[in-house]
């Protein structure tokens, strides 16, 4: 079965997703490594000429149509997050996949922040401005939470550990839906 962790940037979807297959034997996969993968560059780049969030979430459904093809068994995908869920919706019930989002609260998400370069690369040494951060991460919730709205399984970290979320998770979520 294929599972796919949905959210803002920074709650935690690769690193729980990690975890998770690391217990069941899935097969994991992180979009946005896809993404850089598929289209043999940064993120920056790639999304650096498109015109709005149709054009963007229109590149990341491409490359989940290619990575949805070549999933074969039982499989956490931590997806990138998307606004238009139009394009997905049908892609994703095709290959019957359960969909969760994970959501915490703004300030802990703020503390997972990480700042990266044009390369994608984290940049060292940054003084954070948590409240600046604060208010990104609220921003980001807004504006996703019509898209997160339409998936039906949501799962509260509640400042847990990467590894709590993850066995919660499998309690919980995914050894019932299997």
């Amino acid at each position: 079965m294929i599972f796919a962790l949905f959210g803002v940037t920074c709650v935690g979807k690769t690193a729980i997703g990690k975890i998770i297959s690391e217990r069941l034997g899935y097969e994991f996969y992180d979009m946005d490594a896809e993404i850089k993968s598929f289209y043999k560059d940064t993120l920056t780049n790639i999304y650096s000429d498109c015109f709005n969030r149709y054009a963007i979430d229109k590149k990341k459904a491409a490359v989940l149509q290619v990575l949805l093809n070549k999933c074969g068994g039982d499989v956490i995908i931590a997806m990138s997050p998307i606004y238009y869920t139009k394009m997905y919706k049908i892609m994703l019930a095709k290959k019957n996949v359960f969909s969760i989002v994970l959501e915490d609260a703004p300030e802990n998400i703020a503390d997972r922040m990480i700042c990266t370069d044009a390369f994608d690369l984290p940049i060292e040494n940054i003084k954070p401005n948590r409240q600046n951060d604060i208010k990104d991460v609220k921003y980001f919730i807004s504006r996703y939470k019509n898209a997160h709205n339409k998936i039906q399984c949501h799962f509260q970290i509640n400042g847990k550990s990467a590894s709590e979320s993850a066995d919660t998770i499998i309690r919980e979520i995914i050894n019932q839906a299997i």
